[in-house]
């Protein structure tokens, strides 16, 4: 195509630039759900099935940070057991 073409094309289509821009648009924005639906369809599905694995590892971690922090107060409270007298036992 020539420039001259394109340039009349254009000037005829001036007052309409803001239409044709969004039809432009309208179909870009087409094209590119089309292309990545498949891609998210895959990506849903397989977070689906890949949350209850990594929730799992989460309850596991923070059920064993608790059983660890027990423990470790419970070793200060023996730490720290004085007896009768005023005196410490260890």
């Amino acid at each position: 195509m020539s420039y001259a073409r394109i340039s009349k094309f254009f000037s005829y289509y001036r007052p309409y630039w803001r239409l044709l821009l969004a039809d432009v648009l309208c179909a870009l924005v087409v094209a590119v759900i089309t292309l990545l639906l498949p891609l998210v369809v895959l990506i849903e599905i397989v977070s689906y099935f890949i949350r209850p694995m990594s929730l799992s590892i989460r309850l596991f971690a923070n059920m064993m940070a608790g059983h660890m922090m027990l423990k470790v107060m419970a070793g200060f409270v023996v730490m720290l057991r004085v007896r009768e007298d005023g005196h410490s036992i260890s």
